[in-house]
């Protein structure tokens, strides 16, 4: 640990670094991800799917009122103590949506109108374009339940997307905590939340419009066919999504899952002295033309011995993080030696990290961050 000054410099650690006894491998833990053009009607939806009462983990209900030309929305979480809420994506990603989330706390409920602009958690909209209203909860058997309204047509035109149009749904199954450092904390709707760290959020596989009590959707375009479809298609709700990436991978060596790091280690470690990391691999190569003469295959590489001159520290790839007053920063380095590590600009790369958060919670400092699986240039690992 040191200090992380805000144009990007550091301090040398206060501790000597641990390093893993052995290497560690990156794989992906995700199916990867679709998501269907087309849109249904649905009302409600339910973690695990088709649960009843106390069975479910979430549940998340909305209806239309014609005369009063908005949206009731009900959700209810069995994570009492922690946020949870509902959103609105138009490409089933979490970068640009429109997200609101709540708790409860001794019987009254404290929601927020957000926005996600990107890499980061949502951001609560300004006073003056919070578009909820009628706000409600309870607290019923260690399940708590929050509820709102909302116009079909917002008078925040920004950050708030009209609901006569079709989208996919945000379901953030387990919330995540709030940031709460005392009591009073939890009866201040603007207190810091933290990242959902039980569940992946849920997306709908296809966009999902809003409909009246007829089953026919307000949306002006987008629409399905006047007919509920929920039992024509596959499950509307089957997709996980990860909030911190701005589009979904296609394949597992797109990107790698999400690493949490702590200031708590728990892999066994050793003093700054490791194996060499540096992966070799081999390739074959093939001719369409005529075929060469037959060749014994070249031996495959083999990592070089480690030499005791050498130190853990020599070309590393490295992401820092921190928070204070309530700011978080993560950054990209990398260091050529034992020398204090740079930023990966001052080496003429980039950084080449594609999300990342940071929060702190009970005097442990946690970094949440997303990176290529390979790196562009070679200062990314």
């Amino acid at each position: 640990m040191g200090l992380f000054f805000k144009d990007g410099q550091l301090t040398k650690h206060i501790s000597t670094p641990q390093v893993s006894e052995s290497k560690i491998c990156v794989r992906s833990c995700t199916a990867p991800q679709t998501v269907q053009p087309t849109s249904s009607c649905e009302s409600e939806f339910r973690y695990p799917t088709g649960c009843e009462g106390s069975a479910c983990d979430y549940v998340a209900k909305w209806e239309y009122s014609m005369s009063r030309k908005d949206v009731r929305f009900e959700i209810s979480a069995k994570e009492v103590g922690r946020w949870t809420g509902i959103g609105f994506s138009r490409d089933g990603n979490m970068a640009n949506s429109d997200i609101y989330t709540g708790w409860v706390y001794e019987g009254k409920a404290y929601v927020t109108d957000r926005f996600a602009y990107g890499r980061q958690l949502p951001a609560i909209d300004p006073a003056d374009r919070q578009d909820i209203y009628e706000i409600g909860g309870k607290i019923d058997d260690d399940v708590q339940t929050i509820s709102f309204r909302r116009k079909v047509l917002p008078a925040d035109t920004i950050t708030d997307f009209p609901l006569n149009k079709c989208y996919y749904l945000l379901f953030p199954i387990g919330g995540g905590r709030v940031l709460a450092r005392k009591s009073q904390d939890f009866q201040n709707p603007k207190t810091p939340i933290g990242y959902h760290d039980l569940y992946q959020p849920r997306v709908s596989r296809t966009k999902i419009c809003i409909c009246d009590q007829n089953g026919v959707p307000i949306a002006s375009e987008d629409a399905p066919p006047a007919v509920r479809s929920r039992r024509q298609v596959r499950d509307p709700f089957d997709v996980q999504i990860d909030p911190f990436i701005d589009s979904a991978p296609t394949s597992d060596s797109d990107a790698i899952e999400i690493a949490a790091l702590s200031t708590t280690i728990e892999t066994p470690v050793r003093a700054a002295s490791v194996e060499d990391i540096t992966q070799s691999t081999s390739s074959e190569e093939t001719s369409e033309s005529t075929p060469e003469p037959e060749s014994r295959p070249e031996p495959e590489p083999q990592p070089e011995p480690w030499r005791e001159s050498e130190h853990a520290m020599d070309c590393a790839d490295m992401v820092i993080g921190q928070v204070r007053e309530g700011l978080s920063r993560v950054r990209d380095y990398f260091t050529i030696s034992r020398a204090t590590p740079r930023l990966d600009e001052f080496y003429g790369g980039e950084d080449s990290l594609t999300s990342a958060a940071a929060y702190q919670q009970d005097g442990v400092t946690t970094v949440v961050f997303r990176k290529p699986l390979k790196g562009a240039r070679r200062m990314a690992y």
